[in-house]
């Protein structure tokens, strides 16, 4: 074999092997590197792991979810990159075509998507709870037990007495796996940034602390749904409270009775004895009978100062008021409206 033949052979055992080398990149390259999540049509996923879920849990939800093409693969790329030692809990948004290592990054960085918890104005902190733990790991009995504890308020500068003023219902982003003490923290900074010096100042103008606007606008959120209304009714109440007058607030009655489906208020209702009973008791009652809009709030910020004294609902149903300066007019309003009540047979 001559010189020349075999440097040919050297050429072709080298071609056959850098061809050999590059084959088995591609096919390692296509086993480790190529997509490994098929969402079947949907864009996104959402992976939700928590403090107690292992790697072994966390395969067996991808898989009851069909979100892997192969989830051996998944296994062996997660070994690889000691992913099964870095399990970090939250929420984790899958996108449709990701690889096993661009879904790992995410999970073992623990790059979590927020989610936003919505909560608008509602009964009490019971049903703040419950809307809240459907959307946050926190389940809603932590939520109400450190809402309640005063050794954890006392931390923030609250008390159980003026805790509500923590509540403001909006819309926040959370990472999922936010625990009880972590979202009363949060609400609580959220909360200062809310009662800022401009409230402040508005609620020392009307001689209110903060806890009577919130109590006031608890009673103006249950008056009505019509927000162009609630500064006018805020009105009617401060005017009650400036002449000593009982507020005679018939939501503080539905209140009590604990039945949110009373259409109308009775006399013998009138009687019940409770310092929530503002057809007994004068001034405010103590604390807040539903947990109040944005809107109600800054309506009683900026009371409409007007001579209104009295309100009733219109005998049109339209969801308004008509109001009325004396006890004449108000008594006409009264009798058109309870009249409606009786011709729709509206007795309770």
């Amino acid at each position: 074999m001559t010189k020349k033949d075999k440097k040919s052979i050297f050429g072709i055992i080298l071609i056959v092997l850098i061809t050999l080398i590059l084959l088995g990149y591609h096919v390692v390259n296509q086993y480790f590197y190529s997509p490994n999540v098929d969402l079947r049509g949907k864009t996104e996923y959402s992976l939700y792991i928590s403090d107690s879920t292992d790697f072994d849990e966390i395969l067996a939800i991808l898989i009851s979810d069909t979100v892997l093409v192969n989830p051996k693969k998944f296994v062996k790329h997660s070994e690889r990159e000691n992913y099964i030692n870095n399990i970090k809990p939250g929420r984790y948004l899958v996108k449709d075509g990701m690889t096993d290592r661009e879904l790992i990054h995410i999970l073992k960085l623990g790059e979590q998507t927020p989610v936003r918890v919505v909560f608008n104005s509602t009964r009490n902190i019971y049903s703040l709870a419950s809307k809240v733990s459907t959307q946050i790991e926190a389940d809603s009995a932590s939520i109400v037990d450190t809402y309640f504890d005063p050794d954890f308020l006392a931390t923030i500068n609250m008390s159980p007495d003026n805790a509500y003023l923590m509540i403001i219902p909006n819309t926040y982003e959370f990472y999922w796996n936010t625990d009880a003490q972590a979202f009363w923290k949060r609400m609580k900074r959220e909360s200062d940034n809310f009662w800022n010096e401009k409230r402040k100042h508005l609620a020392d103008s009307i001689n209110f602390t903060l806890e009577e606007v919130v109590i006031l606008a608890s009673i103006v959120e249950r008056e009505t749904n019509v927000n162009d209304e609630k500064a006018t009714i805020a009105g009617v109440y401060v005017n009650r409270l400036n002449n000593r007058q009982k507020l005679q607030a018939d939501p503080t009655l539905v209140y009590l009775l604990e039945d949110q489906n009373i259409r109308r208020v009775l006399n013998k209702h009138k009687n019940i004895d409770s310092p929530y009973n503002t057809y007994k008791y004068a001034g405010l009652p103590p604390g807040p009978i539903w947990i109040p809009s944005i809107s109600s709030i800054d309506a009683v910020l900026n009371y409409e100062d007007h001579d209104y004294i009295f309100f009733c609902a219109s005998h049109e149903f339209s969801g308004r008021h008509n109001f009325a300066k004396t006890y004449s007019q108000h008594q006409e309003n009264a009798r058109k409206f309870q009249k409606a009540l009786d011709e729709r047979d509206i007795y309770k």
